[in-house]
């Protein structure tokens, strides 16, 4: 994961929340890096998905073309 470590994030918790228990600041840090990372493979793929579509070109209002709209068009 880029983002944190697991570390750090159990870090992060008990600043924010010196009261909160050992066990349940390891829990929600667990799980907000389980979340990360979920996240991050979905941007990963979504980013793949819309750069397989699309061929960037130009600048502008006009700066990209779907590469099905190329294949109508012709």
């Amino acid at each position: 994961m880029k983002y944190y470590t697991l570390a750090r994030l159990e870090e992060l918790y008990k600043q924010e929340y010196p009261e909160m228990a050992l066990a349940e600041i390891q829990k929600k840090a667990k799980l907000l890096h389980k979340e990360f990372n979920r996240l991050d493979t979905y941007w990963k793929r979504n980013n793949r998905h819309f750069y397989r579509q699309v061929e960037l070109i130009g600048q502008g209002d006009d700066w990209f073309r779907t590469k099905q709209l190329e294949k109508c068009q012709q």
